[in-house]
């Protein structure tokens, strides 16, 4: 395959040949000058069928254990609203592990279904990953669907840099992630000079049994694929079968944003 200089300014003379002019956008979409990586808080909304267990301790605290797409979530209430918590440990839809705001870690189990339905919390650590319940820790009061469907929830969302790569040209590009994923759809891809990096409109979202994640998008009407492996050095960009490199000076566990970076949102 040819090797030739494409970064940004490469891009831009494909969106040219194409009569498609050219900026460093996806699009005629709005564009703002925004922070990718502040919190976000969200509302939540639940249905019946993703509950699998929900229960109140006697200190009053409930929590509601739900399926999610890549795995379980869990919600404890406060001030009687849900607050969705970090799973930060999991066996199957029925057992989660979270640590509190105080820093102590918490296992709920959730055992059998409908009326033969047990949940149980423990703290500390464990012996094992799954414990008795009834016998080791709490039993918790089991709490009808109806009454969590009831409450608010919510959840508050953390970012961090994914990847940053610099190409030869001197443009970049910034993948931003959710700190807790239950997704891939708040993954964003940032491309341009430092000044203006402008978010781009991705159309798929995808990632190899080796970890390495690829991200399709158009860039001004053009198929671009850019893949790399999250902590690692390289990134690859393809377009109009042309591959380039960007690279990551960074550190794989302290990656931060260009000096002086501006994001654009749409």
């Amino acid at each position: 395959m040819a090797r030739r200089t494409l970064g940004f300014w490469w891009l831009c003379l494909l969106a040219l040949s194409s009569a498609a002019g050219c900026s460093s956008g996806s699009g005629s979409d709005e564009i703002n000058v925004c922070q990718p990586l502040a919190p976000v808080t969200s509302s939540v909304t639940l249905t019946e069928s993703q509950i699998v267990g929900a229960g109140q301790a006697q200190d009053g605290t409930l929590y509601v254990v739900t399926t999610g797409k890549l795995g379980p979530r869990l919600f404890v209430a406060e001030d009687m609203q849900l607050i969705e918590q970090y799973v930060d440990g999991s066996g199957g839809d029925t057992l989660v592990m979270y640590e509190d705001a105080k820093g102590v870690q918490h296992v709920i189990e959730v055992e059998g279904s409908g009326a033969d339905m047990h949940m149980g919390i423990a703290t500390g650590p464990l012996p094992d990953k799954t414990f008795v319940i009834g016998s080791v820790g709490e039993e918790l009061t089991l709490v009808d669907a109806s009454a969590v469907l009831a409450m608010p929830a919510q959840n508050t969302q953390t970012f961090h840099i994914d990847y940053v790569g610099e190409a030869s040209d001197g443009s970049y590009i910034v993948v931003t992630a959710p700190d807790h994923a239950s997704s891939y759809d708040d993954y964003r891809l940032f491309l341009g000079q430092v000044e203006a990096l402008q978010q781009q409109l991705v159309t798929e979202f995808d990632a190899s049994l080796s970890g390495t994640r690829i991200i399709n998008f158009t860039f001004n009407g053009s198929a671009v694929q850019f893949s790399y492996d999250p902590g690692g050095a390289m990134g690859s960009l393809t377009a109009g079968g042309v591959d380039e490199s960007f690279v990551s000076a960074q550190s794989a566990t302290d990656q931060v944003a260009p000096s002086g970076a501006v994001f654009e949102c749409r």
